[in-house]
C-alpha cells in the first residue's frame, strides 16, 4: 500500500511537470509568433547628448558696456583689438566670429571686438579691454559645420578641428 501511495505521488509530480513544460512551450510559441523577445534586451549604458551649439550675438552698434554684457549672458568671452580700447561708450563696428555663427560650448569661446571711440565722452579710468572669463577656442558647431566654418574663416577666426 505504501509503495502505491509513492507511485502515485511520483506519477502525479510527473503529470505537473509536463503540464507545465506544455505551458511554457506554449507560451513561447505565442510570443515568438507576436514577436515578443525571448530575453531581455541588453541594458545600454546612456549616451550624453552633445551640448546644442552657441549663436554668436550681433553686439555691432552697441556701446561696449552693453555689448560686453550681451557676450558674457549669451556664454562668451571677448577681447578688444585694434586702437581703440575698451571704455563703456566706445561702440563696436565689427565683430569675430560673425553674428549667427554657430560655435561649440567649449567654456567661453572668445569673440573679437573692434571698436570706435565715441567722442561724446571722455575716456576716463582704465579701459577693459579683456573678460573676466578665461577665453576658450572658438570652434564650428557641428551641424551646419560646412556653412558655419566658411562664416568663420572668412571672418579671420581660427577654426580647430
Amino acid at each position: 500500500m505504501e509503495l502505491g501511495r509513492i507511485a502515485s505521488a511520483r506519477l502525479a509530480r510527473l503529470a505537473l511537470a509536463v503540464a507545465l513544460g506544455a505551458a511554457a512551450t506554449a507560451g513561447a510559441t505565442w510570443a515568438a509568433a507576436h514577436g515578443v523577445p525571448a530575453t531581455q534586451p541588453e541594458p545600454t549604458a546612456p549616451t550624453e547628448a552633445a551640448p546644442a551649439p552657441l549663436v554668436v550675438p550681433d553686439v555691432r552698434r552697441l556701446a561696449f558696456v552693453f555689448a560686453k554684457g550681451a557676450l558674457e549672458d549669451a556664454g562668451f568671452a571677448w577681447r578688444v583689438r585694434g586702437p581703440v580700447h575698451g571704455y563703456p561708450a566706445n561702440t563696436v563696428v565689427a565683430q569675430s566670429p560673425p553674428p549667427g555663427a554657430a560655435v561649440v560650448d567649449t567654456g567661453a569661446p572668445l569673440v573679437t571686438l573692434t571698436l570706435k571711440r565715441n567722442l561724446a565722452y571722455p575716456q576716463a579710468g582704465e579701459p577693459e579691454d579683456a573678460s573676466p572669463y578665461a577665453a576658450t577656442a572658438v570652434k564650428a558647431a557641428a551641424a551646419g559645420r560646412d556653412r558655419s566654418a566658411r562664416r568663420l574663416a572668412s571672418s579671420g577666426a581660427r577654426l580647430l578641428p
